[in-house]
C-alpha cells in the first residue's frame, strides 16, 4: 500500500521546551540556526498551532536525528530528557504495532486525472480531502473508542481503470485536524454573532493584477 505521506515520529519544537524547560521562542531559534548550518529549508520541518487566544503560530516537529543534533549543545540533563522522551515514544509505537487495531476505513474516490502519487496529491489538496479524513477518522474514535487507519481508494473513471491506495499520513492529518478546529472555530463564531455571512478578505478592497 502506498503511503501519501510518510509517517514518520516527530517531536515537536514545543515539546522540546516543555521537556528542557526553555522559553518557545528560544527553542525555535536554536532549530533555525541549525537548519541553516545542515541547509536544510526551514519549511521541510515547519508547522504551526493554535494558542489558547485562537491565534495560529509557528511551530517545528523535528524527527530524531535533528531533534538530537539540536539537544547536543544543551547541557546533560536536557540532553536525557529529551532522549528519555524518544525512548518512551519509540516503546509505545513498538506495542502499537503488535496491538490488534480496529479494521482499516476506506473511502472511494474517481478521478477524471491519472490515479498517480503526483496528481492525487494535487487533488487532494484542492478539494481537502486531508479534512474530511480527520473529521471521519475522529467521529470513528468517538464511536469505537478505538483510532482507524484512514485511507483512499482512487480509480480512474477512463478504460482500464486503474487504481492506487493510499494511506493518509499522521502529519496530513494533522494538517487535517487544524482545518477542522479552524472550521468550528469559524462556525461558532457565526453562531455567537447569529449570521454566518461573512465576506470575503474581511470586506478589505483587494487590488487584481494580472
Amino acid at each position: 500500500m502506498n503511503e501519501l505521506i510518510t509517517t514518520a515520529k516527530t517531536m515537536s519544537s514545543r515539546e522540546i521546551a516543555e521537556l528542557t524547560s526553555k522559553r518557545h521562542d528560544h527553542i525555535i531559534r536554536d532549530i533555525e540556526k541549525m537548519l541553516d548550518e545542515l541547509e536544510i529549508a526551514h519549511p521541510k520541518f515547519g508547522g504551526s498551532y493554535i494558542d489558547a487566544t485562537g491565534r495560529s503560530l509557528k511551530c517545528y516537529n523535528l524527527p530524531k536525528r535533528e531533534s538530537l543534533i539540536l539537544v547536543s549543545g544543551y547541557n546533560i540533563k536536557m540532553r536525557a530528557a529529551i532522549i528519555d522522551r524518544w525512548q518512551e515514544l519509540e516503546e509505545k509505537e513498538a506495542q502499537r504495532i503488535t496491538q490488534d487495531t480496529a479494521e482499516p476505513v476506506p473511502n472511494l474516490k474517481t478521478t477524471s486525472d491519472l490515479a498517480s502519487e503526483l496528481c492525487f496529491k494535487w487533488t487532494l489538496n484542492k478539494y481537502q480531502y486531508h479534512l474530511s479524513a480527520a473529521f471521519y477518522q475522529q467521529g470513528f474514535k468517538l464511536a469505537l473508542g478505538e483510532k482507524c487507519d484512514f485511507f483512499f481508494i482512487v480509480i480512474e473513471t477512463f478504460k482500464p481503470h486503474n487504481y492506487a491506495i493510499y494511506k493518509i499520513g499522521d502529519d496530513l492529518l494533522e494538517r487535517g485536524y487544524h482545518l477542522c478546529r479552524e472550521a468550528l472555530r469559524v462556525y461558532k463564531q457565526a453562531e455567537s454573532r447569529g449570521s454566518f455571512e461573512l465576506p470575503y478578505n474581511n470586506g478589505n478592497l483587494l487590488e487584481l493584477v494580472a
